[in-house]
C-alpha cells in the first residue's frame, strides 16, 4: 500500500499559504519591517543588504517572512537567518520561517539581494510577515528604490589646463588638468621643443613620472629643459585626442656657489686636527671644478674621503689643490678632507681659499673658516673664578698672582684645587719623618694632566734638585689622587722640599 505524503508541498510553503490565506486574530503588540541603507541604485549594477525585523509583546511559536524581489533581481545570502531561508540565486519570492531561537521581544536578520546593470524606473521590494500563535498576517511597508541613470555620452572636456612653470635648476615641479567626459577619459602627456609646432609623447622614467595621470611630475629640472611646453591628450569613446592648453616650462640656471664648512670651531693648544667640508654648488653640470685651500704656518694636510682624483699628497702644507675633470655630482660636488696643526699655536687660525667653475669660467671666493684657540683647563678655571674685570687684570688673575696672599700663585691654587681668593690652610703638603726618609705628602685632582708636577729638596733653600727624591702616587679617591715624595735621612740632618708645577708642553 502507498501512503501519500503528508504534506503536498514543502513545511515553510505550507505555512506562508496558511499564513496568507487570510487574516486570523489581531495584530496587536505585533509588528514587521523592512529596511535598508541604500536610496538608490548603480546604473552598473550591485548589491543591496535589508534588515527585516518582527517585533513582539509575547513568545512566538513560529515566524515568517517574505519579500518579493522585483524582475532580474537575486537573493545572495543573508547573515542571523532562521534555519527555514531560501536557497543562493533564488528569485521572485524568498521566504524564512522560524520555528524557535526567537530573540526577546523582536527577532531579525540580514539578507543581500544582487541586482543587475541597466535598470531603469523605480524598483519595489514588498514584503509581508506572520506571526503565531494566534496567526497574525503583519503588513509591511515597500522599499522603493531609485536607478541611478548612467550619465549621457560625452566627449572630453577641460575644466583645468595645466599651469606655467619658472623654477631654478635642479628643483622639481609638477603640471595639472582637470578633464570630464564620459566614459572618463584616459590621458597621454605629450612636449613640444618648438613653443607648441610639433609635439611629442612623453615616456615614463628618468625625469617623468604619470605621463600618464593628470598630474606630470618632473624630477629635477635641467635648464635644457627650459623652454619645453607640456600638454596633454584626452580620449574617450566619443572623442579621441582632444588636446589640452599648454604650459611653459621656465627653468632658471642657478649661479654656482662654493663654501668651505666645519663642525669645529675652536683648536687644542696640544695641537689635533680638524675636518672641513669644500662644496661646489651649480645649476648646469660642469666641464671641471677646481679647489684651492691655504693652510696656516705649521698645518698639514693629512687625507680625505669623497675627494676628486686629482688632489694634494699627504703631509702637503702651505696650497692645497684639487680638481675635477667628471664624475660631478647632481647640482653640486662635494668632499672632505683633514689638516693637522701642532701644539703650541695662538690667536686664530684661518683657513681661506677659492673654488673655479668651468664652462663659463666662475671663480669662486671662500669664506674663510676661522678656528679660535681652545681655553684650555687653567683658563676655564679661571673664568670660573674671577670677574672680567680680574680676568683683563693677570695680576689678579694670571697664573702667577697670588690675590689672596697665602703664598701660593694661581697656578699651584688650580694644581692642588684650592681657591685662588682664600687663604688655605687645609689641602697643603705636608712634611714628615718616616722610616729612614724624610716624606713629602700632599693631594691633587685626577684630572690635572695639562699639569707636570715635580718636588725638589734643598739643604740650605739656595740650591734645588730632584736628585735621590722618589715620588709616587700612594692612593686615589674619587677625583683626588695623593703623592709622596721621598728622600734619604742619612747625611741630610736637615731638609726642605717644595712642588713646582709648569704646564704641559
Amino acid at each position: 500500500m502507498t501512503l501519500a505524503p503528508l504534506f503536498a508541498v514543502p513545511l515553510r510553503r505550507l505555512f506562508f499559504a496558511m499564513a496568507f490565506a487570510g487574516g486570523f486574530g489581531s495584530a496587536g503588540a505585533q509588528t514587521a519591517t523592512l529596511t535598508t541603507t541604500t536610496s538608490q541604485l548603480s546604473a552598473t549594477g550591485g548589491t543591496v543588504t535589508f534588515t527585516a525585523t518582527i517585533a513582539y509583546s509575547g513568545t512566538p511559536s513560529a515566524l515568517g517572512f517574505q519579500v518579493e524581489l522585483p524582475a532580474g533581481w537575486t537573493y545572495a545570502g543573508g547573515t542571523g537567518e532562521p534555519s527555514i531561508k531560501p536557497d543562493a540565486g533564488t528569485t521572485g519570492t524568498l521566504e524564512w520561517a522560524y520555528t524557535g531561537g526567537f530573540g526577546v521581544g523582536a527577532s531579525s536578520f540580514d539578507f543581500t539581494a544582487s541586482y543587475p546593470a541597466g535598470l531603469s524606473g523605480v524598483q519595489t521590494v514588498a514584503a509581508s510577515a506572520v506571526y503565531r500563535s494566534p496567526l497574525i498576517n503583519l503588513a509591511i511597508a515597500s522599499v522603493t528604490l531609485a536607478p541611478v541613470s548612467a550619465p549621457p555620452a560625452a566627449p572630453p572636456s577641460y575644466t583645468q589646463g595645466p599651469p606655467d612653470r619658472i623654477v631654478p635648476a635642479g628643483s622639481g615641479t609638477t603640471f595639472s588638468v582637470v578633464v570630464e567626459g564620459a566614459p572618463a577619459p584616459t590621458l597621454r602627456w605629450q612636449y613640444s621643443t618648438d613653443d607648441g609646432q610639433t609635439w611629442s609623447n612623453l615616456t615614463e622614467g628618468g625625469d617623468f613620472s604619470g605621463v600618464t595621470q593628470s598630474t606630470l611630475t618632473v624630477a629635477a629640472a635641467t635648464t635644457g629643459l627650459s623652454g619645453y611646453r607640456f600638454r596633454t591628450l584626452a580620449s574617450n569613446a566619443v572623442q579621441a585626442d582632444v588636446p589640452s592648453t599648454s604650459a611653459l616650462l621656465t627653468v632658471n640656471a642657478v649661479a654656482p656657489s662654493a663654501t668651505l664648512t666645519t663642525n669645529a670651531s675652536t683648536y687644542a693648544a696640544a695641537g689635533g686636527t680638524v675636518t672641513l667640508t669644500a662644496t661646489i654648488a651649480y645649476g648646469n653640470e660642469p666641464t671641471s671644478l677646481g679647489f684651492q685651500i691655504d693652510l696656516p704656518s705649521g698645518w698639514s694636510y693629512e687625507g680625505g674621503v669623497g675627494e676628486p682624483a686629482i688632489k694634494p699628497e699627504p703631509g702637503t702644507t702651505g696650497a692645497l689643490e684639487w680638481a675635477y675633470s667628471s664624475g660631478f655630482g647632481t647640482g653640486s660636488s662635494n668632499f672632505s678632507f683633514t689638516l693637522r696643526y701642532p701644539a703650541g699655536l695662538s690667536g686664530d687660525q684661518a683657513i681661506a681659499g677659492a673654488a673655479i667653475y668651468r664652462t663659463p669660467l666662475a671663480s669662486l671666493a671662500l669664506a674663510p673658516v676661522v678656528f679660535a684657540r681652545a681655553a684650555s683647563a687653567f683658563e676655564t678655571w679661571q673664568a670660573a673664578r674671577f670677574n672680567a674685570t680680574e680676568l683683563a687684570n693677570l695680576a689678579a688673575s694670571g697664573p702667577q698672582a697670588d690675590p689672596d696672599g697665602d703664598g701660593l700663585p694661581n697656578l699651584m691654587e688650580y694644581a692642588l684645587a684650592l681657591e685662588p681668593k682664600i687663604a688655605d690652610v687645609a689641602g697643603l703638603p705636608v712634611a714628615s719623618i718616616a722610616a729612614a726618609n724624610w716624606i713629602f705628602t700632599y693631594t691633587r685632582p685626577v684630572d690635572r694632566t695639562d699639569l707636570i708636577y715635580v718636588v725638589e729638596v734643598s739643604t740650605d733653600l739656595a740650591t734645588w734638585s730632584a736628585a735621590g727624591v722618589a715620588h709616587e702616587r700612594i692612593a686615589a679617591t674619587g677625583g683626588t689622587e695623593t703623592w709622596r715624595a721621598s728622600h734619604p735621612l742619612a747625611g741630610t740632618p736637615a731638609l726642605f722640599f717644595r712642588l713646582k708645577v709648569a704646564t704641559a708642553p
